[in-house]
């Protein structure tokens, strides 16, 4: 039921390679990386990446590559929205990329991401147009639980608005971008791009992750309520 779906990992289906299926209907399969753990909590599927290189990939594609100029879509949706629930165990000493599609580089080689600092315990949301880099950042958070965490933005003309939502609470500001970078970075779950395009996790983070999904829409505050309302119970909160 969301609107411009390009892929869906709930961490349920991995083929015999440890890929993660994409239940979008789009196929995009996630790479396995590294030796990230397939688990459930009662209900709820999940993969536990332990910090230490582990990352799922896929190489950059059109389909990917969400501009916010897409002409197919109403102009007052047009835009991006992706996430998913995430239990960050730790600090590792480096900044921890959560879902990334980003080279090295904090303006030119970000196209969108959702990570956690090196010192803090927030979720920021990254959106850069290639000359210009904007975030958006959630309240504290504790290691060790589940959060529910949607980043979204929106350009000039159709809204102009960045925002990220934690368990259903909006933090938001006025965007002053037209159009997201077109990066030749890979999309990851759990870690950012090198550059080398298949080669090591950069930034890895050291927690769980379930149910990630990407939009090429900007979701309406309704509908990621209704997400969140509606999974919350899978994760106790």
């Amino acid at each position: 039921m969301l609107p411009g779906l390009r892929g869906f990992w709930p961490m349920s289906s991995f083929d015999s390679a440890g890929n993660a299926n994409d239940l979008s209907g789009q196929a995009r399969t996630l790479t396995y990386g590294g030796n990230p753990i397939y688990n459930n909590r009662d209900f709820a599927p999940y993969i536990d990446f332990d910090g230490a290189g582990d990352m799922l990939s896929r190489t950059d594609e059109a389909a990917l590559d969400i501009l916010g100029t897409e002409t197919y879509v109403i102009t007052a949706n047009r835009g991006i929205t992706f996430g998913c629930w995430v239990n960050m165990d730790r600090q590792t000493g480096a900044a921890q990329y959560v879902m990334a599609k980003a080279l090295t580089g904090q303006v030119a080689g970000v196209q969108y991401t959702i990570y956690m600092p090196l010192l803090g315990n927030t979720y920021i949301a990254q959106f850069s147009s290639g000359a210009a880099l904007e975030t958006q950042t959630t309240a504290a958070t504790t290691f060790g639980s589940w959060y529910h965490v949607i980043a979204r933005w929106s350009p000039t003309g159709s809204g102009a608005t960045r925002a990220i939502f934690l368990d259903g609470v909006k933090s938001s500001a006025a965007s002053a971008l037209a159009t997201l970078n077109n990066t030749a970075a890979d999309f990851r779950i759990g870690a950012r791009d090198t550059g080398a395009g298949g080669g090591a996790a950069t930034e890895p983070m050291s927690g769980l992750v379930s149910l990630a999904f990407l939009c090429c829409y900007a979701l309406p505050d309704t509908t990621i309520q209704s997400i969140w309302q509606q999974t919350r119970a899978l994760f106790n909160k």
